[in-house]
């Protein structure tokens, strides 16, 4: 990772705007490498921080990482500290939350148990640290497909990935399977918008089909990846 970083460091000119690196995405690849504190150490030491609160004019973006929810790691109060305080402060501003895994399904109830959506027990304390505050979105990914709902006076909105979907019977369908990303666009008056783009020539590849990546997704059965 490190010699990954440094050369993209010396090869790829730095954006010519504010970025922020997208809060943890999959530390557990393939089942095999189980987020623990020396890869929490390594990916902020390398990328930076992986939970963070930004103002842009009309909005308080706050970035979240998924990994950290209900578990006992460096970080994870910081984390629920940092939700409380910038909940507190909004000042009028509208809220929206970014995580890499979806908080639920259907239902912020729901006691489903997947590796798909956040658990029931860390989600509801999560809930708990906005104080009261209704996010006007909750952009999340994982899922690799888009998916645009409402819940609880909140707009879900889930990012499809630009590297693999995964066909039907192995994974369900809970919006569209396609490779892209979202656009989103914050106004100052709280108002905001999305779209799904697609990039001409972005190959479709089904994980299904790639067994040396991931594992054999059809070995975890239908329904399972």
């Amino acid at each position: 990772m490190d010699d990954f970083y440094a050369a993209r460091g010396r090869t790829i000119p730095p954006l010519p705007w504010p970025n922020f690196a997208p809060p943890l995405s999959h530390l557990d690849v393939a089942r095999r490498q189980p987020v623990d504190a020396t890869r929490l150490e390594r990916y902020r030491r390398v990328v930076g921080d992986d939970f963070w609160s930004i103002d842009i004019p009309g909005w308080r973006l706050i970035g979240l990482n998924a990994l950290l929810l209900g578990l006992d790691l460096p970080g994870e109060a910081e984390q629920q500290e940092m939700v409380r305080r910038a909940c507190s402060t909004l000042g009028g501003r509208a809220l929206a939350l970014f995580l890499h895994k979806p908080l639920m399904d259907l239902s912020y109830d729901e006691m489903l148990a997947s590796n798909r959506f956040t658990t029931h027990g860390p989600r509801q304390r999560l809930l708990e640290a906005l104080g009261g505050a209704v996010p006007a979105i909750v952009a999340s990914g994982h899922v690799h497909q888009y998916r645009d709902s409402e819940v609880a006076a909140t707009r879900h909105v889930w990012a499809p990935a630009t590297s693999f979907m995964i066909s039907d019977p192995w994974q369900p369908g809970y919006g569209l399977k396609a490779v892209g990303y979202l656009m989103h666009e914050f106004d100052p008056d709280g108002s905001w918008r999305h779209r799904l783009v697609g990039v001409r020539g972005l190959v479709h590849h089904d994980l299904a089909e790639f067994p040396q990546a991931y594992g054999d997704v059809r070995q975890w059965g239908q329904g399972n990846a």
